[in-house]
């Protein structure tokens, strides 16, 4: 008898809500109940139900206190999952078609352009809570078709089109599909299964899904695939920050922890972020440990290869992101592999990576050692294993503020190394050990001035090997002066000489003293 009594109330109010007089008016009623509740202007063009007692709202749109639009969508649906609403709301799905939302601190104003409606709806006037409440809402699908994002924080500074903004944030065509909504006091979780969108600046979000935690201060990304136009992310990512309003300054306020398991990047498609990689389309697959925020993170147990060739393992702290050339980086590299050729394809601001042509014959490169400092000063030290022999290095290169004047100090030493190859002399035939130290500035033949010493530790030559040979040299104003004193037993002689490169054929001088 009941269910014949319930089963005649809702087949007497589809048959009510079938009438479009019917939908109007309660289109109409529930606008202005909740316009007169929240003090919004709030209008809704029909509301109708359906015989799988769907509840549909078409035409929904609600303006801020300053008569803009908050929110609004074309048509919403919902389907309950249960009946009994006075422990829990449980929505079988929940479906939004071409829903904006737009969330905007106004110049001289402390808070967001919704938190009246938070106010009204929590019996709150001061403006300065969230009005929380334990009560939860379970939605088993939600799907947002076509959808529109903005934040904004009016009157800040604006930042080149095609750079993010987070002051000014617009993304468009968001389609969303989620699963196991649920919502209670200030937390939020869901499974997230589809995820696509684009953001004004071109950013282009072709499929995110993840299993996702929302909280007072802090987002989980648990299982989190990014799938850029180039790009695909695999991997765990927590946020930590204080309020909404950290957002305004994501960069340097939000703390970010990352596990990343094998990735690939197409580092052009972070020029979003920092525009100088727009012209670095370099494909990079990589796995590691991060945390920090964006401006100062460390990068632990990172492996990052390039091409066919190259490898690297390191553990890396940057500081000064986004901007690359202020960047200060401390890298600890256990080890770096690298073909020659390949290096020289690696895509940089400037065009590409450009080695003197003799460098080339060092071929494939085995690395380990540090770096610390910037794009222009930094301090290295390496040993590497060359296809010509073993190489070691101390490098110290400091750059003049205020006339960008480059200095350098440097000590390197070889072992077993085809130092005629690598100078293209076929007079020294052999392997050579030696160690040199290096001090100068400037980085071009026209403005360097370079001072050299060191010592030829042991040279092979046809049948012999010669040791002993001090070597000191100048250069300054294309011109370049050299000394070496032959102390092997077997052979003892005193060699000087000049060359100028400023005529347009050089000018040599030597002279040969035998002792």
């Amino acid at each position: 008898m009941l269910t014949a009594i319930l089963l005649a109330v809702w087949l007497n109010l589809f048959l009510a809500f079938s009438d479009p007089v019917v939908q109007t008016w309660a289109a109409r009623y529930t606008a202005a109940f909740l316009s007169n509740k929240t003090g919004a202007t709030i209008t809704i063009q029909k509301i109708s139900l359906g015989l799988k007692l769907q509840l549909v709202i078409e035409g929904l749109e609600v303006t801020d206190l300053h008569h803009n639009q908050l929110l609004s969508t074309q048509r919403l649906e919902v389907i309950p999952a249960a009946y009994h609403f006075s422990k829990a709301l449980k929505l079988r799905s929940v479906s939004l078609d071409q829903p904006s939302f737009h969330i905007v601190r106004y110049e001289g104003e402390d808070d967001f352009n919704y938190q009246f409606l938070i106010d009204a709806f929590s019996g709150n006037a001061s403006g300065s809570s969230t009005g929380q409440t334990d009560y939860p809402v379970e939605v088993f699908k939600l799907a947002l078709t076509e959808g529109r994002f903005s934040y904004i924080i009016a009157g800040s500074d604006t930042v080149p089109e095609r750079e993010m903004d987070y002051n000014r944030l617009i993304v468009n065509n968001i389609n969303l599909e989620a699963q196991q909504l649920h919502l209670r006091g200030d937390s939020i979780t869901a499974s997230i299964t589809s995820l696509s969108a684009q953001e004004r600046c071109g950013l282009k979000l072709e499929k995110l899904s993840t299993e996702l935690t929302l909280g007072d201060g802090f987002a989980n990304a648990r299982g989190l695939r990014i799938n850029l136009p180039e790009s695909a992310l695999d991997l765990d990512l927590r946020m930590r920050f204080s309020g909404l309003r950290a957002f305004d300054d994501f960069i340097d306020s939000v703390f970010l922890i990352a596990e990343m398991r094998p990735s690939r990047l197409q580092m052009s498609e972070l020029g979003y972020f920092s525009e100088e990689l727009f012209d670095m389309p370099n494909m990079l697959s990589f796995q590691g440990k991060a945390q920090g925020t964006i401006a100062e993170f460390r990068a632990e147990g990172f492996r990052m290869a390039y091409g066919t060739t190259t490898l690297l393992e390191a553990d890396v702290n940057m500081t000064g992101l986004p901007d690359i050339y202020s960047t200060y980086v401390r890298a600890s590299i256990r080890n770096l592999t690298t073909g020659i050729t390949e290096l020289e394809r690696f895509r940089i601001p400037d065009g590409t990576i450009q080695l003197p042509s003799k460098v080339k014959s060092l071929k494939q490169l085995s690395l380990r050692g540090m770096f610390e400092g910037t794009y222009k000063d930094f301090i290295t030290r390496f040993n590497m294993n060359t296809g010509l022999g073993y190489l070691a290095a101390d490098l110290v290169m400091r750059t003049n503020p205020l006339n960008d004047r480059t200095n350098y100090k440097a000590s390197f030493s070889t072992k077993q190394f085809e130092l005629g190859k690598l100078i293209s002399d076929q007079g020294i035939p052999g392997k050579t050990a030696l160690a040199m130290r290096v001090e100068g500035s400037g980085l071009t033949a026209a403005d360097a001035i370079i001072d050299l010493s060191g010592q030829i530790i042991a040279m092979e030559m046809p049948g012999t090997v010669f040791s002993g040979i001090d070597l000191s040299a100048q250069f300054e104003d294309l011109t370049l002066t050299a000394n070496a004193k032959f102390n092997d037993p077997k052979l003892t002689f005193r060699l000087s000489g000049s060359a100028d490169f400023a005529p347009e054929k050089p000018v040599f001088n030597v002279d040969l003293r035998l002792d």
